[in-house]
């Protein structure tokens, strides 16, 4: 996950059985939720803290956590990439994941701020991207390592929590 300044304060991911859909009973459960908060998180680093990792060596920009007892967020800045792990982890089915963000800046050039990985430090899918665009921002969603982006016409407010 990274972007310029941008506050991730919900992750909550669950995995769907694309056979319990077929069959008209969506039967999920939760793989991974988190708030940020107190006492699961204390203000500092993101890395190291409930099972999260950094994604290869680069720890320029540390994700840093920034909470009170019920509004927890990680600020993020260019740099450091960081992920937390399904354990066990998820090999059928399909994978359903829900954010609530807010961005407070992002370069003209874009960049991602979460995605999903398969576990090693290279190949990660659905990368959402966030870049500048006039007063705003627009979002984009890169399906596997290396897919070039198509950004949306829609601009978003900085500073406005929106929930993917």
């Amino acid at each position: 996950m990274r972007i310029g300044s941008t506050f991730v304060r919900t992750l909550q991911v669950a995995a769907v059985s694309a056979f319990a859909l077929a069959a008209g009973q969506a039967q999920a459960g939760i793989l991974y939720t988190t708030d940020f908060n107190a006492p699961t998180y204390s203000n500092g680093a993101l890395v190291g803290q409930d099972g999260w990792l950094r994604t290869g060596t680069i720890a320029t920009n540390p994700l840093t956590v920034s909470n009170s007892a019920t509004n927890g967020g990680v600020a993020m800045t260019t740099g450091e990439d960081a992920n937390h792990p399904f354990l066990p982890a998820s090999t059928d089915g399909s994978i359903y994941l829900s954010a609530d963000f807010t961005v407070t800046s992002a370069s003209t050039a874009g960049d991602y701020f979460l995605h999903f990985s398969d576990g090693s430090s290279s190949l990660f899918y659905s990368r959402i991207y966030a870049r500048s665009s006039g007063s705003g921002f627009t979002l984009a969603m890169g399906t596997s390592s290396g897919t070039a982006v198509t950004y949306g016409t829609t601009e978003l407010a900085f500073g406005t929590s929106y929930h993917l």
